[in-house]
Order: C-alpha cells, then sequence, then structure tokens
C-alpha cells in the first residue's frame, strides 16, 4: 500500500470531532492527492500542504451537486462536488470531486473521491 493510501485510510477510520459542517475526506484518483474539506476550508497537499478558504462554504449537507472555489494566492481553483459513486486505490466511496487546476501544461481536471467523515 503506497503512503497515501495508508495515510487515508488512517483518515478514514479517524474521527473528525466536528459536528456543525459536514467534512469529506478525499483522495485524489490520478493525479493522486489528498483532501479534506470542512466548512469553508480545505487542508489540500498538492499545494505545498496549506489550508485554503473555500467560497462558498461547503454546505451543511451535499445533495446532488455543488460547486465553489478554492482560493489560493495564485488564483481561484473551481471546485465540483457530486454525489457520485467514485472507485480509488480499490474502495468505492459515494462522493466524487473535481478541481480545475490550470498548469504549465493546460487547464487540467483533477479528479478524486470522497467519503464523509464521521462527527
Amino acid at each position: 500500500m503506497s503512503t497515501r493510501a495508508a495515510v487515508f485510510a488512517t483518515l478514514i477510520i479517524a474521527q473528525t470531532g466536528s459536528a456543525q459542517a459536514e467534512a469529506l475526506l478525499c483522495m485524489g484518483i490520478a493525479p493522486g492527492f489528498l483532501m479534506v474539506v470542512e466548512g469553508d476550508t480545505t487542508t489540500f497537499d498538492y499545494l505545498g500542504d496549506g489550508d485554503f478558504d473555500l467560497d462558498p462554504a461547503l454546505p451543511l449537507a451535499i445533495s446532488g451537486g455543488f460547486g465553489t472555489r478554492l482560493k489560493t494566492a495564485g488564483g481561484d481553483i473551481p471546485v465540483y462536488i457530486e454525489e457520485r459513486a467514485c472507485r480509488v486505490v480499490g474502495i468505492d466511496l459515494p462522493i466524487r470531486i473535481e478541481l480545475g487546476i490550470d498548469t504549465s501544461a493546460g487547464f487540467t481536471p483533477f479528479a478524486g473521491c470522497c467519503k464523509r467523515a464521521e462527527p
């Protein structure tokens, strides 16, 4: 199991302790990334293991699809989250996330799968 898969497995088992907002634990399909989305912030390991603001904030409950933006010093990154079956490292998860990253090769979609964090 890769280091990222091990970290993600640990995140799946861990409790977040937050009751006010839905939190998502996400793992990228390709390229690989780890992300925790909670309320109006996210921790995204692809961009320097930093914390970033979301605007608008993650709703209390996701139903269907939801669009938001990850706020970075280099500009906003569009994010789309939807309830849709998603498979990553042999695990089936109920939520898919996609980020539009502007790279030197052009606009590149980063797709991943998420699960709800347990309160």
